[in-house]
């Protein structure tokens, strides 16, 4: 990939001098005025206002030590990252909000807020922080030693940093201290650890981790070290660090962590080609690299409707898009579908349906990043972009398919199913599942993740249901189900796409353990088009000794269960229809393992499970599900 092959030598000899360098406007100039004749970011103005208000009223909750060991005694994440988060989404709004209106009370509560973060003992949360062993045994206190570079400890940094550099003059006229202890603290807790090492917990994992961590790095690195020579050491240091990342990476582009995580691997490239192309005033040019292209182009694939993506993994349908990050990548590929999600999610993505004006901030860490780079690099006045959608995707490395009825996402039927092996990165047992959409619907849901906890990354993790094979549409035979590893695998049958229908067929048979006397389990999944169209679900399978089978089916609509048929009622007034074998199989509405918070705001309207099990105890037999939709 282009964006590795920089030597140390043309990087430092193309870098910017530091002073010279402008990456986005500063506060108060004519580009923040130019920006407020746009009624879109009048509107945002007005909010950020009105939260900056809020923030200089307030005084900041308190970190304590006990939140720290919330997470070593109980596993629960949320008591810590909720104040932890709520600093950053703070500094993020009086930032944008001083950068608009720098009033003497926004900008010396924001000096305050910067120092009060220099203060932290930690930047790293609680789960992800480094600890020292006391016997066998971590201490429940963060390493102070040796700071721990990690996802947010180093976002913090590149917010830090930003911050910093948007409002020197006003900060500056406040105290000169104020940037040079938060200079000083991003160089000793980010930079000088991130450039003497290369044993980070985080790179043998070759996830998103990497590229995320090594995004915010460098966008630290740019606005605080003047010294080219170190600079480009420490920028050929990490693209070595990133290195391995890609050579990983699926060669089919797939990002087998689930689209929501595209934010944080092709996303995170995608900031350090900016970070990179921008700082050497554009002589570095990563972009233009079939790969790069190939792995963002992904992200428009996976999209069903123009609300939900294709969740398998740790991904919530409803995944929140990172808006300049999709826009950015469409631009810079030429990609219009990206951009038409981009723009799709700012127009339509706030309450009922209107513009979202918020610029994400209070959904991530490095919310000024976001909502910066998502007033400069999306267009606020742009009509919307109308392209026709791939009616048929498949990546046979991840063995993913999405294929579709018609060519825009709310109409006709929609058919997503997964393969792989079930030791992915963010690993749901789901080999074989399928999703079903029917005129811009999700009808045959996965339900997503739950909250995040200690369970989710230990050798409890199958035992969270929405992990676990029961918590996809898979049949499971008697107490057996499928099993994690990667040794637990689909294997492609048989795959076609035609104008006439697109069909998969995956043996399955190795996704269960042996005790479980797994003969065969073939499923076939059809898209019929045209005048009939349907989609047909048929498992074939053999076993040693008969048992009983069932398949759990989710969904956000409830459904209306009949001897033979489940009805889907639709918005528009149709149904979606589903015929199952009577003779074989009974159907009945079942009752979720566990609520949780988290996939409730996805489903906001519930998420229902339908039990389809059958009626005796077989060896061998096949079983048909048909979806229709009708009036």
């Amino acid at each position: 990939m282009k964006l590795t092959e920089f030597s140390e030598d043309l990087i430092r000899e193309t870098l910017l001098p530091l002073e010279e360098w402008v990456p986005f406007p500063r506060a108060a100039g004519n580009a923040w005025r130019k920006l407020l004749d746009s009624p879109l970011n009048l509107e945002r103005s007005k909010r950020l206002f009105s939260k900056a208000d809020e923030i200089a009223g307030k005084t900041w909750e308190t970190i304590p030590l006990s939140l720290y060991y919330d997470f070593i005694r109980s596993g629960d994440r949320e008591s810590f990252e909720k104040p932890y988060m709520s600093r950053r989404h703070d500094i993020a709004a009086m930032t944008l909000a001083s950068c608009f209106d720098p009033k003497p009370r926004y900008c010396e509560k924001l000096a305050d807020m910067l120092w009060t973060v220099c203060e932290e003992s930690s930047w790293a949360i609680s789960a992800h922080a480094d600890r020292k062993l006391i016997g066998i045994e971590k201490d429940i206190v963060p390493s102070l030693i040796s700071p721990t570079v990690e996802l947010f400890s180093c976002e913090t940094a590149a917010v830090l940093a930003e911050a910093s550099y948007l409002l020197a003059d006003q900060l500056d006229a406040i105290s000169p201290s104020i940037r040079e202890r938060t200079n000083e603290e991003i160089e000793r807790r980010i930079i000088a650890p991130f450039e003497s090492r290369s044993d980070f917990f985080w790179l043998p994992y070759k996830n998103n981790w990497t590229p995320w961590c090594i995004s915010s790095v460098f966008i630290a690195a740019a606005y605080v070290l003047s010294d080219r020579s170190r600079l480009a050491r420490l920028i050929r240091h990490g693209l070595d660090l990133l290195e391995p990342f890609i050579e990983a990476y699926p060669k089919d582009f797939s990002c087998d962590e689930g689209p929501s995580y595209w934010n944080a691997s092709p996303g995170a490239l995608l900031l350090i080609a900016e970070t990179l192309h921008s700082r050497s005033g554009g002589a570095l040019d990563p972009f233009g690299d079939t790969a790069f292209e190939a792995m963002g182009r992904y992200l428009g694939h996976m999209r069903l409707t123009e609300k939900f993506f294709f969740n398998y993994a740790d991904s919530p349908a409803d995944m929140s898009v990172p808006i300049f990050k999709v826009y950015r990548y469409g631009e810079r590929i030429g990609d219009d579908l990206l951009r038409k999600i981009a723009l799709d999610a700012l127009m339509k993505g706030g309450v009922d349906g209107k513009p979202d004006f918020t610029l994400g901030i209070g959904r991530r860490c490095g919310d000024l990043i976001s909502g910066l780079r998502e007033l400069f690099w999306v267009p606020a006045q742009t009509q919307e972009l109308s392209t026709e959608i791939p009616q048929c995707i498949f990546y046979p490395e991840a063995q993913l398919l999405v294929a579709r009825e018609s060519r825009t996402s709310d109409q006709g039927l929609v058919l997503a199913v997964k393969g792989g092996h079930n030791n992915e990165n963010h690993n749901h047992n789901d080999l074989g599942e399928f999703l079903i959409c029917a005129n811009g619907e999700p009808v045959i849901a996965d339900p997503g993740r739950g909250s995040y906890t200690r369970r989710n990354f230990s050798d409890e993790r199958y035992s969270i249901w929405w992990n676990a094979a029961r918590g996809h549409d898979l049949l499971r035979f008697g107490q057996f189900e499928q099993a994690p590893g990667a040794d637990r695998l689909a294997k492609l049958l048989s795959y076609s796409d035609g104008n006439d229908e697109t069909a998969i067929s995956l043996e399955l048979c190795d996704s269960f353990p042996p005790e479980a006397g797994l003969l065969s389990w073939i499923r076939t999944c059809i898209l019929q088009k045209g005048d009939r169209s349907q989609i047909i679900v048929k498992d074939a399978f053999r076993l040693k000794n008969a048992a009983d089978f069932s398949i759990p089916l989710f969904s956000p609509i409830s459904p209306e269960i009949s001897k033979e048929k489940i009805i889907f009622p639709l918005k528009d007034g149709k149904i979606l229809e589903m015929a199952f074998d009577s003779k074989i199989m009974k159907a009945s509405e079942a009752r979720l393992e566990a609520q949780d918070s988290y996939m409730n705001k996805c489903w906001k309207c519930g998420l229902k499970k339908i039990l389809l099990h059958s009626i005796c105890h077989i060896s061998e037999g096949e079983s048909t599900l048909l979806f229709q939709i009708k009036n």
